[in-house]
């Protein structure tokens, strides 16, 4: 009995133990290249992605195969839905007793929409920019979904990005 006892404790500790973990960050490799001026892909290199719940916006960075580095923030779309609220229906007695449509107990709350494209802006540390747009995949995991894009750098040069 005392075994019970001590498994049972010992399983919702842990239990509560990991309710009490806070969320996991994601990261995310991407695979880059260089465009040469022929349109022939060039030398490889990687983005990394990452996300921390709480902090709003996925960072980027990188490092281009000359040594700048590269960093700054993804900018996907997004858009607000309000769902509409159905006709009030009024209770219904059923045997003398009072029962309410089930349709009161949805959520009607906003709801956020992502989008299939986004963008980044990442500054450099030799005062050059590199701007991204993107196209993801799965819309609402983002570049941890999958997808590509192409970015350029603010000397003319051309980058093509797959995840």
């Amino acid at each position: 009995m005392a075994t019970l006892v001590l498994r049972g404790f010992v399983g919702l500790s842990l239990l509560g133990l990991a309710a009490c973990t806070p969320p996991q960050p994601q990261f995310r490799t991407l695979d880059a290249a260089l465009i040469g001026q022929d349109g022939r892909q060039g030398e490889r290199f990687t983005m990394n992605a990452s996300y921390t719940p709480g902090d709003g916006a996925v960072q980027l960075s990188t490092v281009l195969p000359g040594g700048e580095r590269f960093s700054g923030n993804l900018i996907q779309e997004t858009r607000t839905t309000y769902p509409q609220r159905p006709a009030y229906r009024p209770p219904v007695i059923v045997r003398g007793r009072l029962y309410y449509p089930d349709d009161d107990y949805y959520d009607y709350s906003p709801r956020t929409e992502y989008g299939s494209k986004g963008q980044a802006l990442l500054l450099g540390t030799q005062a050059r920019t590199l701007t991204c747009t993107f196209t993801f995949a799965r819309a609402a995991a983002g570049p941890f979904g999958g997808g590509f894009g192409e970015c350029a750098v603010s000397d003319g040069q051309k980058v093509s990005v797959t995840f």
